[in-house]
C-alpha cells in the first residue's frame, strides 16, 4: 500500500470509525431532512409543554407564504392549511402560549407591509384582531408572548420616520405600548422580550449610534435606556435577546468590532459587559441566535463561516464558551436559523438547507459521555486509551499527552504500529514527529504500557483559543491494512 493511500485510509478509520459510534454525543436530524417540500426561508421554531416543536417557515414555491408544521414523532406534518398567509410574508416569529397554542407573526405583504398575528386554534389560523393592525407600512416585525400570554410585536415604523414601535394585544384590539417611534433614530434588527415580571425590553440596532446596540425596557410609562444607548463597541447584526431565571439580559449579535465574529454581552445592573471573550466564535459568525435553557447556560447559534456556512452551536461553560457537538455539524451551508429547548434542556435547531435545495430541516442535539482525564484506566480489553490532564488549558496548566495500550492477550505481539494523529481544523499530524505522516512502533507484552506523546510542559501564554482540537489513536496490524485492538479519541482546547 502506497503511503498516501495508507494515510487516507488511516484519517478515515480513526475520524470515521470514532466519531460514528453512537455513545458520542452528536447533532442528529428530526425527521425527514428537508421536509419542507420547496425552498424555505425565514424560520422560528418553538417547542409546546409536551415537547413537541413546531417551525414556522415561508415557502418559495408557494408564492412565498407562510406554512407551519410540527412533529408528531415521526414526520413533520402541516398545522392547519399549508401557505395560510394572504399572500407573500417575510420575518416570521413564533411562539406558544401556556395553552400549547401557537402565535405566528409576520410582516404582511398583502396588507401594505403592514404586522400580521395569526393563531391556531385548532382548525385554522386566525387573525389576532384587526387585519393590517399597524398604522402603515412597516418592516422587521417580531413578536413575544408577555408572561400573561398576551402577544406584543415590535416593528420599524415608516409613519414615525423608521422608529420602533410596540403594540401589544388587549383581548380585543391592539394598542401602542409607550410612544409610537420611541427610539431615537431609525432601526434595523428589532427584538423583544419579556422578564418574569411582565416587563418588555426591547433592542435594536440605531442609526443615531451608528447602528451599534441600544436595548430599552418600558417602565409602566415609557421607554427607558438601559445602560447607554450604542453601547456596543461598533455595529452589531442579527441581535437576539434573552433573560436567565434571574432576569439578567443577554443580547448576542454578529460583532462589527471583532471581525463579524459572534459576542455576547450581559447588563450586571450598570453597565453591559461581555461574557466570556469578545469574537468567542473565531470566525465570522452570520445568523447569530441566543437561547438559554432552564440550567440558565447560555447557547449560541450561527452560520459559521469558517466552516462553508454551516451551522454551529457554541455554549458558556461559566468560563469561556465551547462548542456544542462540533463545528459546523450540519451537511452543508444553512440560511435563517433559529433555536430552542425541550424541557430537558435538548437543544433543537431550524434552518433552511442549502444543499437541500434550502428546503426546511431541524437537528437536535444528543448527549452522550464526554471524555474525561484517565490517569491510569483499567486494562480490560485490547485496545488504546488517550489521555491529558484537562479537556480545556489556559496559560499555566500543567499539559502533557499519553496513550495507555493494553494488551489482555496471553502472548507477545512485537513491532506494532501505533498512529497518534493530531487533527487541527481537517490538517492532521502524525506523532512522534506530528509530520505529514508517522507512527509509532512498539512491543507489545500482556498488560498495560505507557506511550508519551507529549511530554508535561507548561501552557504558555499568547497563543490565543481555540476549541475542537481532536486526538485520534489506534494501532494496526503490522501490514497496516487493519486496525487492531479498540480505537480512542480525545477532544480538547485552549484560551486566555
Amino acid at each position: 500500500m502506497k503511503e498516501t493511500d495508507l494515510k487516507i485510509f488511516l484519517i478515515m478509520f480513526l475520524i470515521y470509525g470514532l466519531t460514528g459510534v453512537s455513545v458520542f454525543s452528536a447533532w442528529v436530524t428530526v425527521g425527514d431532512a428537508g421536509f419542507s417540500g420547496g425552498g424555505a426561508d425565514y424560520h422560528d421554531i418553538a417547542i409546546d409543554g409536551n415537547d413537541t416543536p413546531y417551525v414556522v417557515y415561508t415557502v418559495r414555491d408557494n408564492d412565498n407564504k407562510t406554512t407551519v408544521r410540527k412533529f408528531n414523532g415521526t414526520s413533520w406534518e402541516v398545522v392547519g392549511m399549508p401557505g395560510f398567509s394572504a399572500g407573500h410574508a417575510s420575518n416570521n416569529t413564533m411562539a406558544v402560549d401556556s395553552s400549547d397554542n401557537p402565535y405566528v407573526a409576520y410582516l404582511d405583504w398583502e396588507n401594505s407591509y403592514s404586522v400580521a398575528v395569526r393563531k391556531f386554534t385548532g382548525t385554522n389560523w386566525e387573525h389576532v384582531g384587526d387585519v393590517g393592525f399597524s398604522a402603515g407600512q412597516t418592516n422587521f416585525p417580531y413578536m413575544a408572548l408577555d408572561p400573561s400570554d398576551s402577544p406584543h410585536v415590535i416593528y420599524l415604523d415608516y409613519e414615525v420616520s423608521q422608529k420602533a414601535t410596540v403594540m401589544k394585544y388587549g383581548g380585543t384590539s391592539w394598542e401602542t405600548v409607550g410612544m409610537q417611534g420611541f427610539s431615537t433614530g431609525w432601526i434595523e434588527d428589532s427584538v423583544l422580550a419579556f422578564d418574569s415580571s411582565d416587563t418588555a425590553y426591547a433592542a435594536y440596532q440605531e442609526s443615531e449610534n451608528g447602528l451599534k446596540a441600544t436595548v430599552m425596557k418600558f417602565n409602566g410609562t415609557s421607554w427607558e435606556t438601559l445602560g447607554s444607548a450604542g453601547f456596543t463597541a461598533d455595529w452589531v447584526k442579527y441581535m437576539s435577546l434573552s433573560f436567565d431565571s434571574s432576569d439578567t439580559p443577554f443580547i448576542a449579535f454578529q460583532d462589527g468590532a471583532n471581525d463579524f465574529q459572534a459576542s455576547v454581552m450581559k447588563y450586571n445592573g450598570v453597565t453591559w459587559e461581555h461574557v466570556g471573550n469578545p469574537g468567542f466564535s473565531v470566525d465570522q459568525a452570520f445568523f447569530t441566535k441566543l437561547a438559554i435553557d432552564s440550567n440558565d447556560t447560555l447557547y449560541v447559534l450561527y452560520s459559521d463561516i469558517g466552516n462553508s456556512q454551516k451551522a454551529t452551536v457554541m455554549k458558556f461553560n461559566g468560563t469561556n464558551w465551547e462548542t456544542v457537538g462540533s463545528k459546523g455539524f450540519s451537511a452543508g451551508q444553512i440560511t435563517w436559523p433559529h433555536l430552542a429547548f425541550d424541557s430537558s434542556n435538548t437543544p433543537y435547531v431550524v434552518y433552511g438547507d442549502v444543499v437541500n435545495s434550502s428546503k426546511t430541516t431541524v437537528m437536535k442535539y444528543e448527549d452522550g459521555p464526554s471524555p474525561t482525564p484517565t490517569a491510569t484506566p483499567a486494562c480490560t480489553e485490547l485496545g488504546v486509551t488517550l489521555s491529558m490532564p484537562s479537556t480545556y488549558f489556559t496559560p499555566g496548566d500543567l499539559c502533557s499527552c499519553t496513550v495507555f495500550v493494553c494488551n489482555t492477550d496471553s502472548q507477545v505481539y512485537n513491532d506494532v504500529p501505533l498512529f497518534v494523529v493530531l487533527d487541527v481544523y481537517g490538517s492532521y499530524f502524525f506523532a512522534p514527529s506530528f509530520s505529514d505522516f508517522d507512527n509509532f512502533e512498539i512491543d507489545l507484552p500482556p498488560g498495560r504500557q505507557t506511550v508519551e506523546v507529549l511530554p508535561e510542559f507548561i501552557w504558555p501564554s499568547g497563543v490565543g483559543s481555540a476549541q475542537d482540537i481532536i486526538w485520534y489513536a489506534a494501532m494496526t496490524n503490522a501490514e497496516m491494512t487493519e486496525l487492531f485492538g479498540e480505537m480512542d479519541m480525545w477532544i480538547f482546547g485552549w484560551g486566555v
